[in-house]
C-alpha cells in the first residue's frame, strides 16, 4: 500500500479500536473503511500484529514532522530536548486518545501483540533520543534507550487518563521523571 491509502488504514484501525472492535475486526473490514482495497490491504498487512506495526511506525513519522526545527540545538538542555520529543508523541496520540487508550488496554489479553509493542516502544525511544540530538548508539545509548523507555511508559499511565486540554497532568508527570533521570545520567556521568 502506498502512503495515500496506508494513512486512511491507520485511522480506521484507531477508530475500530476506539469503538471496541479491534479483537473481532478484519483487516478486510478495516480497508473497507478507509476506502482501500481490502486485497491491496491484506498483502500488505500479514495480520493485525503487522497493523500495530505500521501504526506504532506512523507514529514516529508524526512525531519526527512536529519536531521544532532547533530541537537539536545544543545550547538546549538535554532534558527539554527530551521533554520535547516524548510530548510531541503524547500530543500526536491525543489526536486518537480512545483508540491508542484501546489498543494499551487490550494490550495484557494479546501477549504476541504486548511484546511487538515493547519492541516498538523500545526503535521508537532510540529515534526520540537521535531526534533530540542524544548518542543512543554504545552501551551508554542502550541504558539511554532503556531509561527513556521506562520514563516514557511510566508516563503512559498519566496519560490515559489525563484528560486535560493541555495534557497538563502529563507534562507534570514527564517533567518530574525527566528531572529524576538527569540527577542520575549527572551522578553515573553519562
Amino acid at each position: 500500500m502506498n502512503k495515500a491509502e496506508t494513512e486512511p488504514f491507520i485511522l480506521a484501525a484507531l477508530e475500530a479500536a476506539a469503538s471496541g472492535n479491534w479483537e473481532t475486526v478484519s483487516i478486510a473490514e478495516i480497508a473497507a473503511t478507509a476506502d482501500v482495497s481490502p486485497r491491496r490491504a491484506e498483502l500488505a498487512f500479514a495480520d493485525k500484529r503487522a497493523v500495530l506495526r505500521e501504526i506504532a511506525a506512523n507514529l514516529d513519522r508524526v512525531v519526527e514532522a512536529n519536531l521544532e526545527p532547533d530541537i537539536q540545538d545544543p545550547e538546549l538542555p538535554i532534558r527539554d530536548r527530551l521533554f520535547d520529543v516524548l510530548m510531541a508523541r503524547f500530543e500526536a496520540m491525543a489526536e486518537h486518545h480512545a483508540g491508542y487508550s484501546a489498543l494499551l488496554r487490550a494490550a495484557p489479553r494479546h501477549p504476541a501483540e504486548a511484546l511487538d509493542g515493547i519492541a516498538s516502544v523500545r526503535t521508537s525511544m532510540r529515534a526520540a533520543l537521535e531526534a533530540a540530538g542524544v548518542p543512543a548508539a554504545g552501551l551508554c545509548g542502550q541504558l539511554r534507550i532503556e531509561g527513556l523507555r521506562a520514563i516514557f511508559l511510566s508516563c503512559l499511565t498519566t496519560w490515559l487518563s489525563d484528560e486535560t486540554q493541555d495534557l497538563s497532568f502529563t507534562m507534570r508527570a514527564l517533567d518530574a521523571r525527566l528531572k529524576k533521570a538527569d540527577e542520575a545520567a549527572q551522578l553515573l556521568r553519562l
